[in-house]
């Protein structure tokens, strides 16, 4: 008699391998992003102009701490989201992985490129420099866009559109929140300097300059 694939068993090690490519890819950027900001010595600060109220910046942890909490539901116990679940087929859930491993990728980059400069609150170092290397050399706020890609792949890897929805949730209100009180400090603390930059530069996203496009 022929064997017969056990369809069920096989799709249960995938989904458990689809758990473990989201565990990986998300810690991984946690564990990178916590361990910068633990490089930085927060002690030496000069001042902090565009500091956000503490109810937005206790607003913003509570929701990081909702997304880690879901990541952790979805990894340990899938069942609690199956009614969240969308049906993607495997090709689609693999893009999300390779999606997922370049924001890894970008997230290191945009670390190495920040260096001691990066902050997790809004606020200026005595020692503080204007970085306009590596992927901050076409976007100023790249670590936000990573963000994006993030909960982008993990939700085409979970097959989720609940992990997706409330990770670029909380990416985007960082984005048209935050980042107008990051450029009013920046523009306070740089100057003409910060002002320049931001005419070659894309906030989110790399600036398309339509004028030289036009004499390609």
């Amino acid at each position: 008699m022929p064997k017969v694939l056990n369809t069920t068993h096989a799709g249960g090690i995938l989904e458990s391998y689809y758990r473990i490519a989201v565990g990986i890819i998300y810690f991984f950027q946690m564990a990178a992003l916590i361990y910068s900001y633990k490089q930085t010595n927060d002690k030496k600060i000069l001042y902090d102009a565009a500091r956000e109220t503490r109810s937005l910046f206790m607003f913003r942890v509570v929701w990081v701490y909702a997304i880690i909490a879901s990541i952790c539901l979805y990894i340990l116990f899938p069942a609690s989201l199956e009614w969240r679940k969308i049906h993607l087929n495997n090709s689609i859930r693999i893009v999300g992985i390779i999606v997922g491993i370049a924001s890894d990728l970008l997230v290191v980059w945009i670390l190495v490129s920040l260096g001691k400069n990066i902050s997790a609150t809004l606020k200026i170092r005595d020692d503080q420099r204007l970085v306009t290397e590596g992927p901050y050399r076409y976007v100023r706020h790249p670590l936000y866009s990573a963000g994006i890609l993030l909960f982008l792949s993990i939700s085409l890897i979970a097959s989720n559109w609940f992990l997706g929805l409330i990770g670029t949730g909380f990416q985007l209100f960082v984005m048209f929140v935050r980042t107008p009180m990051e450029e009013k400090m920046l523009i306070e603390h740089f100057g003409d300097e910060y002002r320049c930059y931001m005419k070659n530069t894309g906030a989110h996203y790399p600036r398309i300059n339509v004028c030289r496009m036009k004499h390609l």
